[in-house]
């Protein structure tokens, strides 16, 4: 597509599908990254805790 001036009805419609179907991809991408950040962070936390206990 070369411009939005240009583009038909048709092809914006498509465009903004693709875009809806990128977006939701990323999405669930960043969910798991975060899902995982959180699992090394609540190990991270109980680790720091028994090393406290250990001082």
């Amino acid at each position: 597509m070369e411009s939005i001036e240009n583009a038909t009805k048709e092809e914006l419609i498509d465009t903004i599908e693709s875009m809806q179907e990128e977006n939701e991809k990323a999405k669930k991408e960043l969910m798991e990254k975060l899902r995982k950040l959180e699992g090394e962070q609540l190990k991270s936390n109980i680790s720091n805790r028994q090393l406290e206990g250990k001082i």
